[in-house]
């Protein structure tokens, strides 16, 4: 084993010289999760360069901090697909700096949090908690960050979603307590194959030798047994969920591929409406019972034309429309989605509740929007609906989503809790790449299984489709093609253990931590007092 040893003295050296390097290499390594790589095996060890930079106490913060920039900066590159912004009056280099800066932004809050964490470990392992404790303290911790972020409209790149859509198994822990039980799992991996690790090669030091193999294998039988019982568990859980094939709906589904870029110009406009309005009349000679158009596929306020347009199609045709269009609350305009019945009438309205920073809304817009009003002419900001929105069908009320929104499970918990037996997600992707359609994709999987419930999925460019509650993909279209589909789907009326308490793991996980520290500390008062 004397070329292990070697390798281990190398690599020292190299720690010690680029110290920055390791960190990045697990943020690097964590990035390969997401999809569409759908590297999902990674995860579970990318996080044992950065614990062990924090039980050792070597800059846990900084090291966190870089391995944070590396992991949401490379899963959230498709960020940078918003440039040019030339469309909406604003010069190249004016593009470039708001793009840039939107990415950073984003890329630095996640990054920062992951730093918290790792300084937070750090501090664990000053106080020599014990390494179990210490264990299940960083997964709570982590659990409890996450779900700050969620609050919170800058949130993407949590590291459940490292697992959508290629390990199913796992992603049905989201029935029992949402992202916060797969989060958990991950990391709680993570760690106990680096105390294993850490103090097996403490172990060996004393003895001045490198762990053999066979000595380093055995220490990693919790790391396994935890591996194993987390899809174990999952995997039961997915068998238990089959799909309901009773009354189905036919619902069709209109992928305009109409660039934004030019959505607004005349010639656009009347290009969408001649593709929505035909693609309904087509779905509905097909046998659609209901059809979706997606986020902002028409342009205009629509309360302005309630007896125009496509309108007039519903009325002959008869058979209702869920469209995506601006809404009005108060003076104010929303992204939003209407439901219109057969006659053509507005017959409920889903604003949508996270509206996206800087590109749809403005944070402090009463300060900033002075600043911003010099780089940009576009100043006309949406602004959020409420949270306790309720999105009715002539076939029942649906969990809508609407873009965005996908990586927020909250939204879709709470109208399945108040009786959505179906979700709909509704999204404009372009300008984007098939990364952000493929990620988006696999936020929408994770919707549907921790709900139990069969998603919809219609957008502008890609990917529309239909999801089933087990996570299983039915149909998919393809990118960058106007497209028109029918799909048959079953609602569901069970409710999940995630949609009746939320997340109710992280709390108790950071009870459970605080109680054993808590027993810990006293212990220890006792035997110093015994002595």
């Amino acid at each position: 084993m004397s070329w292990m040893g070697g390798w281990r003295k190398r690599s020292s050296k190299i720690a010690a010289r680029f110290p920055w390097l390791m960190p990045l290499l697990g943020g690097m390594l964590m990035a390969l999760g997401p999809a569409p790589l759908n590297l999902w095996i990674v995860a579970w060890v990318a996080l044992v360069p950065l614990w062990w930079i924090a039980i050792e106490d070597r800059s846990p913060v900084k090291s966190g901090i870089l391995w944070g920039l590396a992991y949401h900066g490379i899963s959230l590159l498709w960020i940078t697909g918003l440039h040019p912004l030339t469309s909406m009056g604003i010069s190249g280099v004016t593009s470039v700096i708001i793009v840039a800066v939107v990415w950073l932004f984003i890329t630095f809050f996640g990054a920062g949090c992951v730093g918290l964490w790792a300084g937070a470990l750090a501090w664990m392992t000053q106080r020599r908690i014990h390494p179990v404790l210490r264990v299940l303290s960083a997964a709570a911790l982590w659990c409890a960050i996450e779900q700050l972020r969620s609050y919170s409209a800058l949130d993407w790149t949590g590291i459940a979603y490292t697992q959508s859509p290629g390990n199913l198994a796992i992603l049905h822990l989201g029935q029992i307590s949402g992202n916060a039980l797969i989060a958990a799992a991950i990391v709680a991996v993570n760690g106990a194959i680096a105390e294993s690790c850490w103090s097996t090669r403490n172990r060996s030091e004393a003895r001045s030798e490198f762990p053999h193999l066979t000595v380093l294998l055995p220490t990693m039988l919790p790391a396994i047994g935890l591996f194993a019982a987390a899809h174990l568990v999952g995997w039961g859980i997915s068998l238990s969920t089959v799909p309901s094939q009773s009354n189905p709906i036919r619902i069709g589904t209109v992928q305009g591929n109409i660039s934004i870029r030019i959505q607004s110009s005349a010639a656009s406009g009347l290009e969408g409406f001649k593709h929505y309005s035909g693609g309904y009349e087509t779905l509905v000679t097909q046998g659609a019972q209901m059809v979706l158009f997606p986020e902002g596929s028409l342009p205009l306020q629509w309360v302005n034309y309630p007896d125009k347009l496509i309108a007039q199609k519903i009325k002959t045709l008869k058979i209702p429309v869920a469209l995506g269009t601006s809404g009005i609350r108060g003076d104010r305009r929303t992204q939003a989605m209407f439901m219109l019945d057969e006659n053509g009438k507005i017959t409920s309205q889903y604003d949508k509740v996270k509206v996206v920073p800087l590109g749809e809304s403005l944070p402090f817009e009463e300060i900033l929007g002075k600043f911003i009003s010099k780089l940009s002419p576009a100043r006309d900001y949406l602004i959020a609906g409420q949270p306790d929105q309720i999105f009715k069908t002539p076939f029942g009320q649906a969990a809508m989503g609407i873009c965005y929104e996908s990586a927020f499970p909250d939204i879709f918990r709470r109208q399945v809790q108040q009786g959505a037996t179906f979700l709909i997600s509704a999204s404009n992707l372009d300008p984007f790449s098939t990364v952000l359609m493929a990620q988006h994709e696999a936020h929408d999987i994770m919707r549907a299984i921790e709900t139990d419930r069969p998603m919809i999925r219609v957008t502008n460019t890609g990917y529309s489709g239909l999801i089933e509650s087990t996570g299983q993909t039915k149909w998919r279209s393809q990118p960058n093609r106007y497209d028109l589909h029918i799909s048959e789907l079953s609602p569901r009326t069970s409710q999940t253990l995630y949609v009746r308490y939320g997340n109710w793991i992280t709390p108790l996980l950071l009870g459970l931590s605080l109680a054993l520290s808590l027993g810990a500390s006293l212990s220890s008062i006792d035997l110093t007092r015994q002595r």
